[in-house]
């Protein structure tokens, strides 16, 4: 975990103290009988954690010259002397906390874990989340894994391209070295099901459901999610151990905020995100395969913050001389996103009697590129953000292990998978801020995203069915294991046909 502040905003602050008297000599008039090194205190506050004292150190970087750009009462019912008003109150009222003489026009919140809980709730952080699916929630994406599958595997966003009864031996050999499974080359009979050679292509839909949550930390609140998302498309078989395809995804995320004193409630971050992906498989008899996925998309956000600040000292917000109840809004952001990845996969087929175990390796690399925005509807409040990037590099090993079972209407083949993930990608960059409704920029800072894990496990179970006629689909569910501070599951359901 680390706390970054922009270092120019950090130089212009000590310009600030040591050199703008006009500044100085403003805050300390709009906040009556304090000295002007008290001002700049909402920092210091106790019981902060880092989200906080670094928003306390925005405001304690930007109020003095708000206050002297509104010395005259000029900017008053704009947003610029809305913040500055908002600023001088949360000022005044750190003062008090931190042991000064009670000034005129603070919030008076006589609860420091209170008052420090708004001080978060107008900083953001929850919109550090979009990183958070890359660094995060993207991990736990694991590919369907059944023996009967092959999956392609793709290291997404939002959603994995798990290939629906994309088997690698269709029309050559069911997935065992039992004689009752040999090679069905030529339509031979094998327990009940003709495996017909059928055509070239194959056309598919997979549709997923992922849920979870994810613990508060001293950077950024919890939240529950879920991602609803929906894949199809057509593969061609090239020759008899290479085949090529072409899908196309959309995938729904959504994240509610948890309502703490840290984070009124309301918060939500809502995804819909479009891809394009390209795959491909190579085999041989012998079970030697190798996966390949890259996929690219675009993301679509929406975000709403909820922001609560009491005003039991009854600060005049809007400056028509007048004292204001509460202050209780909602932030709103709307921006886009750019994402790719690609995956390999290499794995060998072992038969073991009726049984085929199949240890794999795989690498993947995700990377998001997330547009800068200003929010709406808040006001003074309203915050702009910088461009974003997230990205993630992980190598993974595993095994899975197989049964096929041989019915009248088709083979039904039970599957279990397990893996070691290992993140290789350094920590994202920290996510810049500003109000909005500065003019000078020194209210700018930065908060940096959570350490990433540096590895974790995967768990999964699936049945895969082989009918007549080269049909075939599966459920599959998969699950992650020792990350830090989140909980995922995901089942997915797939349909293929071959012609």
């Amino acid at each position: 975990m680390r706390t970054n502040v922009n270092w120019g905003v950090k130089r212009m602050r000590h310009g600030i103290l040591l050199g703008t008297t006009t500044s100085l000599v403003a805050i300390t008039m709009a906040c009556g009988p304090v000295r002007a090194q008290d001002a700049m205190q909402v920092d210091q506050v106790a019981g902060q954690n880092r989200a906080q004292q670094t928003m306390g150190n925005s405001i304690d970087n930007v109020c003095p010259t708000l206050v002297g750009l509104n010395a005259d009462n000029s900017l008053d019912g704009t947003p610029t002397g809305e913040l500055q008003r908002i600023c001088t109150g949360m000022v005044q009222n750190a003062v008090v906390l931190n042991g000064g003489n009670p000034p005129a026009n603070g919030f008076n919140i006589a609860d420091p874990e209170t008052y420090n809980g708004v001080v978060q709730s107008i900083a953001g952080e929850e919109l550090q989340t979009p990183q958070l699916e890359i660094a995060k929630v993207r991990q736990t994406q694991v590919a369907a894994m059944g023996a009967r599958l092959g999956s392609l595997r793709a290291a997404t966003v939002t959603s994995p391209l798990s290939i629906a009864g994309f088997d690698r031996r269709r029309d050559y050999q069911i997935a065992s070295a039992d004689p009752e499974f040999a090679i069905a080359q030529e339509g031979d009979d094998i327990g009940g099901l003709t495996e017909a050679k059928g055509g070239r292509f194959g056309a598919f839909v997979s549709a997923g459901y992922r849920f979870g949550d994810k613990d508060d930390t001293s950077e950024v609140e919890g939240f529950d999610f879920d991602t609803g998302n929906l894949v199809a498309g057509i593969d061609y078989r090239i020759t008899p151990s290479l085949i090529a395809g072409v899908a196309i995804g959309y995938s729904r995320f959504e994240a509610d905020f948890d309502s703490t004193i840290d984070s009124p409630g309301g918060q939500s971050l809502d995804n819909d995100s479009y891809s394009v992906s390209l795959y491909g498989t190579y085999y041989t008899e012998q079970g030697l395969f190798i996966d390949g996925v890259g996929r690219i998309g675009y993301g679509d956000y929406e975000s709403d913050r909820h922001i609560f600040i009491p005003n039991p000292g009854g600060v005049d917000i809007d400056g028509d001389g007048n004292p204001d109840g509460d202050i209780d809004r909602k932030a709103r952001g709307d921006f886009d996103s750019l994402f790719f990845d690609v995956g390999l996969t290499a794995g060998y087929d072992i038969p073991l009697g009726g049984a085929t175990v199949t240890p794999r390796v795989a690498v993947s690399y995700a990377r998001a590129e997330i547009d800068g925005f200003s929010e709406k509807g808040a006001g003074g409040l309203n915050l702009e953000f910088d461009d974003q990037t997230a990205e993630s590099f992980t190598t993974t090993i595993g095994a899975q292990a197989s049964m096929p079972l041989s019915f009248d209407f088709g083979v039904l083949t039970p599957s279990v998978n397990a893996a070691w993930v290992f993140e290789l990608a350094g920590d994202d960059d920290g996510v810049e801020f500003r109000y909005a409704a500065d003019p000078t920029g020194l209210s700018a800072f930065e908060l940096a995203p959570e350490d990433k894990d540096d590895n974790y496990g995967e768990l999964g179970f699936s049945l895969a069915l082989a009918l007549p006629n080269d049909i075939s689909a599966f459920v599959d569910y998969q699950t992650v294991v020792a990350l830090e501070d989140l909980e995922s599951h995901a089942i997915f359901v797939g349909f293929r046909i071959g012609f």
